[in-house]
């Protein structure tokens, strides 16, 4: 396929306002909506657009671009924020594959071949004693050429700021300087922050902060490791590499230089939890830094941590992941969350979240457990905050069936049994089958009747439904909706006065979505038997943290398990935005009924 030349190329939006911004830097003309229109290949009305679109993108970072009599278009303000502005257009137009024929589209004479400016900032490299990696050597390069070429014409300066050297080696920076640009003094300050905040590969130099600033490193390090329950074989490999990064990663967060990362996508799937480990063990570096450090500068140190697992062998990304939620507070999710680590040492464990974090994290892991009823279709545990032996022995079993873990119950006993039958005699067969069953999967007594899990449908029926116009306060809203239950005897006032508490103690996590809320409680706290109950309000009522609710699904669970069938199509329910709609407007218990009766059919099949 023939390659187009640059003025044949159509570009897009984004393209188009990266072009006015480097072309207005280096023109030495008095620069027109004609000029641009000419240079964007577009009609006038899209060019006024794109002007329009670039001022926004200017005044974000803190530059002005206005219109002079006398000089045309023009940057205007504070030099160093519009340098520092033209190095981030410089860095993101390198991260287009077209970005020869753009720049060579902007240029007042021929680009000078890229080789050349790369010798340069080599030669630098040898002067500073750093070695930068590959595309940052590019945007030295590209972005000292560009430097080169301004024109005194494209600003309207302010007092030019000056800006401290980031390194004690002021004479070899300046000389630095020199090479780079020597005819644009008032561009060093950008130039010497743009290398001190480079991407290294190496760095012979030491100055005296740095051992400070690996010691900090090591600290997060040792964090992680304590968070993660892992040790790093190679960790002062590690440590060097995060060195090399964090370095200037420092003086990119203190003087807001950006940093574009193409890993997000990586974060967001596949190494959250590894992430989310991460941002909790960095939190001391962001203390002894004196501020917090962006997103995208710490997915550097996730993949930095991945890669070291990786290259040891760990099966971090293998092992199921699992989160702890309990609105207690610190001390005890802390402690929860160190009993079920040490229950499960096969999982892995995020750090204890509230539950007004779990839609954050929902999506990436494999179990939840709980201390209070929530929503979700992942594997959900609800568990005491301080957990005798005997439950802690059924949620074993519990989890240990859920994911079908090994062997199955029949294969284990049968091959204790006889291994036992190998050195003694056994006259009970039958007998010590059960006994060791019971002492490993402990059974509540009333077990047999809470293996059926009832559906929806089966739930909320047209006794439970209740339709009303309005009620004055969020406890009234709870106190009424719950009212078929408590008639029915399937809880006690107890319960509806614990669901109250709650929300005043822990705040309105019962409200799962806009409009819907479903109030809960533990089962020792009034629960006698399964149930659910809905109730309609025509006009919402305000739950605290101005939250409206208009419909209400009350919960009455009496163990773990028996009612997550209808819970989970209850979610499912609540995810469908049309029949939430039709619910808020329908006062007709057919239609209510039919809506409860369809999720639970798709549910169950």
């Amino acid at each position: 396929m023939k390659k187009l030349t640059p003025s044949q190329v159509i570009w897009n939006e984004n393209e188009r306002i990266l072009i006015i911004a480097l072309y207005t830097a280096i023109s030495n003309e008095e620069l027109s909506l004609l000029h641009y229109q000419g240079l964007l290949r577009v009609s006038r009305n899209t060019a006024i657009q794109d002007l329009k679109s670039f001022k926004k993108v200017a005044a974000h970072a803190n530059v002005e671009f206005i219109y002079s009599r006398i000089k045309g278009y023009c940057f205007s303000g504070d030099s160093f924020a519009i340098h520092k502005f033209l190095y981030r257009v410089v860095r993101q137009v390198l991260k287009l594959s077209s970005y020869r024929e753009l720049l060579q589209e902007i240029c007042v004479n021929p680009l000078p071949a890229i080789e050349d400016d790369l010798e340069k900032v080599k030669k630098v490299e040898r002067l500073i004693g750093k070695r930068f990696t590959d595309d940052q050597l590019l945007l030295l390069s590209v972005f000292s050429n560009l430097l080169e070429q301004m024109v005194e014409k494209s600003f309207l300066h302010d007092e030019q700021p000056i800006l401290p050297p980031a390194s004690t080696q002021n004479r070899v920076l300046i000389d630095a300087m020199k090479i780079l640009v020597p005819n644009r003094k008032a561009a060093w300050p950008i130039v010497m922050l743009s290398l001190e905040s480079a991407n290294l590969l190496e760095a012979s130099n030491l100055e005296p902060n740095d051992s400070e600033m690996k010691e900090e490193i090591r600290k997060v390090v040792e964090e992680f490791e304590r968070l993660s329950c892992i040790k790093f074989q190679n960790r002062e490999v590690l440590l060097e590499k995060l060195y090399l990064h964090v370095k200037p990663a420092v003086y990119r967060i203190k003087h807001g230089v950006p940093v574009f990362n193409d890993l997000v996508h990586i974060v967001e799937s596949d190494k959250h939890a590894l992430h989310v480990l991460t941002s909790r063990a960095i939190q001391s570096f962001e203390k002894w830094l004196g501020t917090d450090i962006p997103d995208e500068e710490k997915i550097y140190w996730t993949i930095y941590f991945g890669s070291s697992l990786q290259s040891q062998g760990s099966d971090f990304e293998n092992r199921k992941q699992a989160i702890v939620i309990c609105p207690s507070g610190t001390s005890v999710s802390q402690m929860l969350h160190g009993t079920l680590q040490k229950m499960f040492p096969d999982l892995f464990f995020l750090p204890p979240i509230a539950i007004r974090d779990l839609k954050k994290h929902e999506p990436f892991v494999d179990i939840i457990f709980s201390t209070v009823p929530i929503l979700t279709e992942k594997m959900f545990y609800l568990v005491d905050p301080f957990p005798q032996q005997s439950e802690r022995n059924a949620l074993l079993h519990q989890v240990r069936t859920g994911m079908n873990r090994g062997i199955g119950h029949e294969f284990t006993l049968k091959g204790i049994v006889d291994i036992v039958k190998k050195f003694s005699t056994v006259h009970e067969e039958k007998q010590l089958h059960q006994e060791l069953e019971q002492l490993i999967w402990p059974k509540e007594k009333n077990d047999a009747r809470r293996e059926y899990q009832p559906m929806l449908n089966e739930l909320i029926t047209k006794d439970s439904i209740s339709f009303h116009d309005e009620v004055h306060t969020w406890e009234e809203a709870i106190q009424l909706a719950a009212q078929p239950l408590l008639k029915a005897n399937k809880i006690k006032e107890s319960y509806i006065n614990a669901m109250i508490d709650n929300v005043n103690e822990f705040g309105p996590y019962i409200v799962l979505m806009p409009g819907v809320a479903v109030p809960h409680a533990r089962p020792e706290d009034g629960a006698v038997e399964i149930g659910m109950s809905y109730l309609r309000l025509e006009k919402p009522v305000l739950f605290p943290k101005e939250k409206n609710v208009q419909l209400l699904f009350v919960l009455s669970a009496v163990d773990q398990t028996t009612h997550l069938k209808a819970l989970s199509q209850l979610t499912y329910l609540l995810s469908d935005e049309q029949s939430i709609e039709k619910l808020k407007s329908s006062t007709d218990m057919n239609e209510v009924n039919s809506i409860l009766i369809k999720f639970s059919e798709e549910e169950s099949t």
